[in-house]
């Protein structure tokens, strides 16, 4: 009679499927890491880029609310000549052409009358009526604009 035993060769008792099963727990663990990690920094990115847009905005609103007020001063100072209220049209063109060399940032100045129409600009050449009445206007119909 004859037994057969197994004799097992020298492996740890853990090697079997218990190693398997700890390497991918373990992997497990380092991409659940992984992706917390990779979240929380997105988070803390949007965040910190969110103040820099908020930033931005907030000094864009600042020049323009300092660009506004400045030209609203400047309308002012238009407004109060009385050579713009006041003068025949070549006095207020001459005046406007001053006031366009003195304040560069303006493409074109001009002065209308109660309806609306162009009485003087520095640009004469875009309206030709501007300071003259045309024939319809001088007979108390419509005008060219």
């Amino acid at each position: 009679m004859t037994l057969n035993v197994r004799v097992a060769p020298d492996r740890p008792w853990w090697s079997g499927s218990f190693l398997p099963l700890v390497l991918l727990l373990s992997f497990a663990i380092a991409v659940g890491t992984g992706l917390y990690l990779l979240a929380s920094l997105r988070a803390v990115l949007v965040q910190e880029r969110g103040a820099d847009l908020a930033r931005t905005a907030a000094r864009a609103a600042d020049t323009l609310d300092r660009v506004l007020f400045e030209r609203f001063g400047d309308i002012q100072l238009f407004a109060d000549n009385r050579v713009l209220v006041e003068g025949n049209p070549d006095e207020k063109t001459q005046k406007l052409r001053q006031y366009k060399k003195l304040y560069w940032y303006y493409s074109w100045i001009g002065v209308t009358d109660a309806s609306g129409r162009i009485v003087a600009a520095t640009d004469v050449f875009a309206r030709p009526d501007i300071g003259r009445a045309t024939k319809d206007q001088a007979e108390g119909g419509p005008g060219v604009d």
